[in-house]
């Protein structure tokens, strides 16, 4: 088994590597180029590193980041930014049009204060737990236009949407197509999360059958990290262990307990027993969330959401 995943993985870099920047478009233009008609895409990137997760809101006025945008393939004629805001208390709103430049480099500072002007709101109206995911719009000299999103095809290959493919917007290419971050909350220690939670999502519950919708949270074992008692699976994932997550001061989640069965023998399912993974997550105690998305290690082709309220 580990040989054939080390080999999956071989295979996936080497093919990211031979398609790197190339995107997909419109059926007017070529269909898919995993199969037809390879062009260079659209491509816009950040020069150095990739935009934050996480930014501090602690003080609102400094609250913001600033990047260098660059055309990795040398043929875009204009970049343009959308994004949706989904706010603490569930509602969203989309601005269009938030940033766009027709010269490379360019400089993209985003700020509290015009995000806040953008939505038509003042800054105050902002909180803890917001969040920003940012969609780009990357017209190539020839007008063909790339977005910052996979794309959906048709039965014969041809595009339906999106513009950009999947492995192009992974952090390993500083891609400024589709990025988000979240107003992080101010300093915490595990003793804030001690208590029951509400279970909002949890991807292949109903596969396995489990019934449980709250989870005890304890603080521990060691510094700086939880412990969700009974894990994902409870009630259904046979002899579980604890989740035990691992968090830094920013609320971002940097490991869990990857020994732990995530679900252990006698499961619902008759799977093989299988460990957790941590693919990403964040803590906001603020607003009372814990958004995870975890995976199944080594069966680690399914991400899946994980998220508490209280």
């Amino acid at each position: 088994m580990k040989k054939i995943f080390k080999l999956s993985l071989y295979i996936l870099a080497t093919f990211s590597l031979v398609t790197m920047f190339y995107s997909c478009t419109d059926e007017s233009k070529f269909a898919n180029p995993a199969t037809y008609a390879l062009e260079r895409g659209g491509f816009a990137q950040f020069q150095e590193g990739v935009a934050p997760n996480v930014v501090s809101f602690v003080d609102p006025s400094t609250a913001g980041f600033t990047r260098t945008i660059e055309d990795a393939n040398n043929n875009l004629e204009s970049y343009s930014l959308d994004f949706t805001a989904t706010f603490a208390n569930g509602t969203t709103q989309t601005v269009e049009d938030y940033f766009s430049t027709d010269t490379f480099p360019a400089t993209l500072n985003v700020t509290a204060e015009n995000i806040a002007a953008a939505l038509g709101k003042e800054i105050s109206e902002l909180d803890f737990g917001d969040n920003f995911q940012f969609i780009a719009k990357a017209v190539r000299n020839d007008g063909t236009i790339f977005s910052g999103s996979a794309p959906g095809l048709n039965d014969d290959g041809s595009v339906t949407t999106g513009g950009t493919e999947a492995n192009l917007l992974l952090p390993v290419y500083r891609n400024a197509m589709n990025f988000d971050f979240t107003f992080a909350c101010p300093a915490f220690t595990p003793e804030d999360f001690v208590g029951t939670w509400n279970v909002d999502a949890l991807g292949f519950a109903t596969f396995f059958g489990e019934t449980q919708t709250t989870r005890e949270i304890i603080a521990g074992p060691g510094e700086n990290q939880i412990t969700i008692v009974g894990g994902e699976y409870p009630t259904a994932g046979g002899a579980v262990d604890d989740l035990i997550l691992t968090f830094d001061a920013s609320g971002i989640v940097t490991a869990v307990n990857e020994d732990g069965f995530a679900f252990g023998p006698g499961n619902n399912a008759g799977l093989t027993p299988n460990t957790y993974l941590l693919e990403n997550g964040l803590l906001l105690p603020c607003v009372n969330k814990i958004n995870l998305t975890m995976n199944f290690s080594p069966f680690s082709a399914n991400p899946h959401p994980f998220e508490l309220s209280r």
